[in-house]
């Protein structure tokens, strides 16, 4: 079985303001003249086989669909092997000569190690990495005050410290707005091509609502005629993956055909199934990987006006997001009505929150607040705040669970109060399920059998097995190889005999909760 290729396993946008947060802009061409004394090495000069000859590049999300390939582009790929990390830039240029896009990718600041398959998280801007932090930047999908995000090594290829081949999947955010997809460079010429090989919806879709729909295009690549002779989406979570649109089937063109793919999580936790291209030329299989969001995020908001000829009213805003840090945080929301409703915290110094009661200072001393609903805002006079649950993650502190209850007397017009509840991720259940024991791996021949015992909790949703080869385990549910997702304790897949391969474990429950992993190494 190939790595990627194991048989198993249009949403709603809301505004966001600007963080206050310095711009770190940095043109692709300025970071290459920073790192050229440091030993860049064009990859065209380093192997015999260029690694630009054969690629796919796919980008989804936000700001929308694209497909590179040596049809309709050509590539340019640099790789800086400096003192304590490694760079690898990417720029792509239509037929024309004319600028697409631009990819920066380095491995952790101050590491001393260069890539290696894994998964890299908590990426920040390439060329403002804090030690130990990866790099990620794209150019120019967006005009960012901060670049983050976190991508994946599947495969890589080596001639010395020269990079032969790459298999990336990422996930990029600008000022927490999404690009996600996949870079495959230096891959020997098939027959046909189907890019991409894996999608990572980004996190954060919650159930009955559905994420971005992702095209698949089939493509012939030599004189060779193909036919393709079925589509389906197959595993446990299937139906979370609806095909969309089926364009393949026939003989394929050197054009291609498009398969278009949604991510709708009927339930929270991590999901996973397998998209199954056959044709006359073989079956290629797509991971497709998500996540449905944990919790309620919502906004219920009650509006008593002191005038009589005003009626009250009650709103319940599903649409929403919440988004910040211990020291500063904000929140939108908007219902049927298509009105957005916008509010900020923030406390005077360096003061951060924790739960409890808040109360509002008009003189900038103590709690500041903004509220507004669409161009309307509230002249506020007097408001408390109480703040049930807070929780951040990441080295960065960044927000992942809220819910508070607001109480905002606005003066203007008449006199109103807005009594309201913000939940972003809230849920009464906190608590994962413990990791499985009893881990047992045998190998036999080119496969891998492996058994566990699970955890007792009585709200256990599923079991989550992958892995890399090498020696270091995938470290987030979504990445490396999936080869088992349910409520069982066995599994049998296949994995090279020859060389050590590293296992992740994680178990769920019905609230989306996910357990610490469990790791191990299987020796050849």
């Amino acid at each position: 079985m190939e790595r990627g290729d194991e048989p198993g396993i249009s949403g709603q946008t809301v505004m966001r303001p600007r963080r206050r947060r310095a711009s770190l802009a940095v043109t692709v061409a300025a970071l290459l003249v920073v790192v050229a004394a440091l030993g860049v090495v064009p990859l065209t000069r380093a192997v015999a086989r260029p690694i630009e000859e054969n690629f796919s590049i796919t980008v989804a999300g936000e700001f929308g669909n694209q497909l590179y390939t040596p049809s309709n582009s050509w590539i340019s790929v640099n790789q800086s092997n400096q003192i304590d990390q490694q760079q690898v830039s990417i720029a792509v240029m239509d037929r024309n000569d004319v600028p697409q896009l631009s990819f920066d990718f380095s491995s952790r600041d101050s590491s001393k190690q260069y890539f290696a398959v894994g998964y890299y998280g908590d990426a920040q801007r390439t060329g403002f990495t804090d030690p130990g932090r990866p790099g990620i930047s794209m150019s120019p999908l967006g005009f960012c005050n901060g670049q983050s995000g976190n991508f994946e090594v599947r495969d890589i290829g080596l001639d010395g410290v020269a990079i032969t081949r790459l298999w990336i999947t990422y996930q990029r955010y600008c000022d927490d707005v999404p690009a996600f997809g996949e870079i495959r460079l230096g891959y020997l010429k098939s027959v046909y091509d189907v890019s991409p090989r894996v999608i990572r919806w980004p996190e954060g879709t919650y159930p009955k609502k559905a994420s971005y729909d992702v095209p698949i295009t089939v493509r012939s690549t030599t004189s060779s005629p193909v036919d393709v002779t079925s589509v389906a989406v197959t595993g446990r979570y299937a139906s979370t993956f609806p095909i969309r649109q089926n364009g393949c089937s026939g003989a394929l063109s050197a054009a291609g055909c498009v398969i278009r793919v949604g991510f709708a999580p009927q339930g929270p936790g991590p999901r996973h199934a397998i998209l199954r291209v056959g044709t006359t030329a073989g079956t290629t299989y797509v991971s497709l990987e998500g996540s449905g969001a944990l919790g309620r995020t919502d906004w219920l908001v009650d509006v008593d006006y002191e005038s009589t000829t005003m009626p009250d009213e009650h709103l319940e805003l599903p649409y929403s997001i919440s988004w910040g840090g211990p020291y500063e945080f904000s929140s939108q929301a908007y219902g049927a009505d298509g009105i957005l409703w916008q509010a900020s915290f923030d406390l005077a110094g360096n003061t951060t929150f924790t739960k409890g009661h808040y109360a509002y200072s008009p003189d900038g001393t103590g709690l500041r607040l903004f509220l507004a609903r669409g161009t309307q805002g509230c002249e506020i006079d007097r408001a408390t705040t109480d703040i049930a649950d807070l929780a951040f993650t990441g080295p960065d502190k960044k927000l992942a669970l809220l819910d508070l209850d607001m109480e905002v007397h606005c003066r203007a017009n008449d006199g109103q109060t807005v009594r309201g509840r913000i939940r972003f991720h809230g849920r009464d259940d906190q608590t994962a399920p413990g990791r499985v024991a009893g881990v047992v791996a045998v190998r036999d021949g080119g496969f891998v059998n492996l058994s566990w015992t699970n955890p007792g909790a009585a709200d256990l949703a599923g079991v989550l097995v992958r892995w890399y080869p090498g020696r270091i385990a995938p470290g987030a549910t979504d990445v490396g190889n999936g080869v088992y997702i349910g409520m069982g304790n066995t599994v049998r897949f296949a994995a090279p005999g020859t060389r050590p391969i590293a296992v992740s474990i994680w178990t769920y429950d019905q609230t989306g909760n996910v357990g610490s992993r469990y790791g191990l190494q299987v020796a050849p």
